[in-house]
């Protein structure tokens, strides 16, 4: 603006700059839940078939089944709420019931290794890590006939937060992982989170996997105490 500036135009244009940056905000946190919407949590289904056969042997197991299994619909409750980030801890409570149940379910066939710093706090979109994790049971580690380890490590690394996700399972073809990396294929349980996660800015995603090896995820997320200010 020229001097001298008019009160009246400057105003004009600063309640204009915010209404932009509304705008933007709001198509962003649409685009969020449009990927929530779009996660199906089948494994509900195999997960209710085992508690109902738990109920007739372990009554121990099958009331701790059912806690983890509330722990999920809890999380779900939120996403209803259409919180479209949420503290870091909230998704690892999350995905720590999921894995709880999982390994109810496979037995010795799934191990898991955690490495979690737990005093990190930051927030991260909603629905995040539970599907990725997920893909690395069903669709690694499962489908290997002895099964397989899986480590999810969460650790500061200067400013951000480092998230690691990996699994010795069948691994992902060359060809598939450019798929999943340029969008081109419909798994939601990828899809979903890769996208989710390209709306925060600063954040970095890596995959890598080797068939017959298994499969390697790493985010890179900041710390950040603001859930407002690490939206694109």
């Amino acid at each position: 603006m020229q001097k001298p500036v008019n009160m009246e135009e400057l105003k004009v244009r600063i309640e204009s700059l915010l209404l932009m940056k509304k705008s933007a905000q709001d198509a962003v946190h649409n685009e969020l839940n449009y990927s929530y919407a779009q996660i199906k949590p089948h494994f509900l289904y195999n997960t209710l078939n085992t508690i109902i056969g738990l109920s007739y042997s372990d009554e121990e197991r099958t009331r701790e089944a059912l806690g983890h299994l509330a722990t999920y619909f809890r999380a779900k409750l939120n996403f209803r709420n259409k919180r479209s980030l949420v503290p870091l801890e909230d998704e690892i409570e999350l995905v720590l019931a999921y894995l709880a149940i999982e390994q109810i379910r496979f037995g010795e066939k799934l191990h898991i290794e955690y490495d979690i710093d737990n005093t990190i706090e930051t927030y991260i979109p909603s629905m995040t890590l539970q599907p990725l994790v997920e893909n690395a049971v069903q669709h690694g580690i499962s489908k290997n006939k002895d099964g397989g380890i899986l480590r999810l490590t969460i650790e500061r690394e200067l400013q951000n937060v480092k998230i690691t996700i990996e699994d010795n399972g069948i691994g992902i073809s060359e060809a598939k992982q450019q798929e999943l990396l340029s969008n081109k294929n419909g798994g939601l349980g990828f899809t979903n989170p890769f996208n989710k996660l390209s709306l925060v800015k600063g954040t970095s995603f890596q995959l890598k996997s080797k068939v017959g090896k298994g499969t390697k995820i790493t985010i890179r997320i900041p710390e950040v105490k603001n859930n407002e200010s690490i939206i694109n």
